[in-house]
């Protein structure tokens, strides 16, 4: 969102205090903005847990359920786009299952939160094809 939108959003939170009226919107803990007022009740929201999880993934086969599970990590995005991703997928390995563009995104925009070496071990190992993760150090 950007800073504007940030800005009315939180000038319009601060005002609906008194009143019964519920103003619901999200923002990364990482990232600065207008919504971070304290004095806008915030909520802190964890990932979902196993049970919350596995219901979400209650229609895909169960051996592809495991894997997604374990992939996503109680992640709900992961958790919704993966099962496409599935199903667009014709690799006999599933172990590399490719992102769907909303993830690839969502996690990409999260890469300048990093430092430079950070970066740099990232960018190794996507260029990698090794699957052992010394070898990328």
């Amino acid at each position: 969102m950007d800073p504007a939108s940030q800005q009315v959003l939180a000038f319009v939170a601060r005002r609906l205090a008194a009143d019964r009226v519920v103003l619901l919107a999200s923002h990364r803990e990482n990232e600065q903005g207008a919504l971070l007022d304290d004095a806008i009740p915030a909520l802190s929201l964890t990932p979902l847990d196993a049970r919350s999880a596995e219901l979400l993934l209650d229609v895909v086969d169960p051996a592809l359920r495991t894997l997604l599970l374990d992939v996503a990590q109680g992640n709900p995005l992961a958790l919704l786009e993966l099962p496409r991703a599935a199903e667009e997928y014709s690799g006999a390995n599933l172990d590399q299952l490719p992102l769907t563009a909303r993830l690839e995104s969502s996690f990409l925009a999260r890469t300048g939160e990093f430092g430079p070496g950070t970066t740099t071990i990232l960018e190794v190992a996507a260029l990698s094809d090794a699957a052992d993760i010394g070898e990328i150090m």
